[in-house]
């Protein structure tokens, strides 16, 4: 907080949440941004004991948990696949639409996750608005769904807006 860096943290798997959730609840006060695919956030859903509130409801909760730096807010970033990404940032609910990419085209799932949180992060560090971390979380993610593992192919051609 001294040198007020930002910390974001990736749920990584439901089973750390599952078996871990202990640390995870330690390390919640210092996350600037929190990052959960469906799965994820369904399993800290019902490890908050907040089962059967809506996505909303979940996210403005975590978003609102204890922080210790107080010079941001916490930012809740949940992915759904192909739905919309919902993000939860300053009071306000985001959802931002995922281009449709044909399942034929689909050759391997494996890191796509991670792919948007690389593209995201990109824009973060380069203090992109939300919407161009997303886009370019989403670019990413678009590429490695496309190729065999979790390689770049080609010279990327991503523009930030």
């Amino acid at each position: 907080m001294k040198h007020n860096k930002i910390l974001v943290w990736c749920a990584a798997a439901p089973f750390i949440v599952e078996f871990f959730f202990e640390r995870v609840e330690s390390v919640l006060p210092y996350i600037d941004y929190l990052v959960a695919n469906e799965t994820e956030a369904e399993k800290l859903t019902e490890k908050l004991g907040l089962k059967g509130k809506s996505v909303e409801e979940v996210m403005k909760f975590l978003s609102e948990l204890p922080k210790e730096n107080k010079k941001r807010s916490r930012t809740v970033i949940f992915t759904y696949g192909p739905d919309p990404v919902k993000i939860y940032s300053e009071g306000k609910l985001h959802s931002f639409p995922v281009p449709h990419i044909e399942k034929s085209a689909i050759v391997d799932t494996n890191g796509a996750g991670d792919a948007f949180l690389g593209g995201f992060l990109a824009g973060l560090i380069q203090e992109k608005p939300l919407e161009s971390c997303v886009k370019g979380g989403l670019y990413a993610a678009r590429h490695i769904l496309q190729v065999s593992g979790t390689q770049y192919t080609k010279v990327c051609d991503f523009k930030w807006d």
